[in-house]
């Protein structure tokens, strides 16, 4: 993965230490605004300045945040190289905030969950094994911290993406997505979020896929009221939806 991206060690620090100042500033901080830039204009660049900057901070879960958003992107453009470059580092990542066991210790293993299912994705023949690994850290997870945002969010994930064979199920995605959403507008989580905006592009999904056009509608234009630039809302699911 360090060689994936030939950027400078100075320049990497010299961006990152003045978005952090920027942030700090305007009251977000400054993994946050990468993250959330990265997700909007599916930049690696600032992908790899986020992933790198919780490294130096220290910060595992947030650099298993940013390696999960990373993933994420590579399956949406089907780049398995990019996938397997940063697959490592953020699972250890990962599995070292899990290790730590520290307040943030279960939204980690929603987060490693969801690591599990992308693995699944480009290879199905590993959902043996890797399918009730998955499992298991969300329903921990979920157990645990059951108001919190992002375990939420990923047991919804978890929930829509898997076959109902396997314990999916789009009326519980639905209901988790719509909590999540919630607990983020309510703690203020809602600002400057990419897991805000995805969770809900993914209740609108959820909505279509459950034949609630109309309230499939009304969320990606609640998605793009909050983020005019959201640009998969705008050019991809709102025409899709209405084709």
């Amino acid at each position: 993965m360090r060689n994936y991206i030939k950027t400078s060690t100075i320049a990497v620090l010299v961006a990152a230490f003045t978005m952090l100042a920027q942030s700090l500033m305007a009251g977000v901080p400054a993994w946050q605004k990468l993250q959330y830039e990265a997700y909007l204009t599916r930049d690696l660049g600032k992908w790899h300045q986020s992933f790198e900057l919780a490294q130096q901070q220290n910060d595992d879960l947030i650099t298993g945040l940013a390696g999960y958003g990373i993933l994420n992107g590579s399956l949406a453009s089907q780049n398995e190289d990019l996938f397997n470059a940063y697959l490592d580092d953020t699972s250890e990542a990962l599995e070292k905030a899990i290790d730590a066991e520290g307040e943030r210790q279960h939204e980690a293993m929603a987060i490693l969950s969801a690591v599990l299912g992308m693995r699944m994705a480009y290879a199905p023949w590993k959902g043996m094994f890797l399918g009730p690994k998955s499992s298991k850290y969300i329903e921990v997870a979920v157990r645990e911290e059951p108001n919190n945002a992002i375990v939420l969010k990923l047991l919804a994930n978890y929930k829509y993406y898997t076959p109902a064979a396997f314990g999916g199920d789009l009326e519980e995605a639905r209901e988790a997505f719509e909590k999540s959403i919630a607990i983020m507008e309510k703690n203020g989580d809602d600002k400057t979020n990419w897991m805000y905006l995805n969770a809900l592009a993914h209740l609108g999904q959820c909505y279509a896929a459950l034949g609630k056009k109309d309230l499939a509608k009304a969320t990606y234009e609640k998605a793009l009221q909050v983020e005019p630039a959201f640009a998969w809302v705008e050019k991809v699911l709102l025409p899709d939806l209405e084709a």
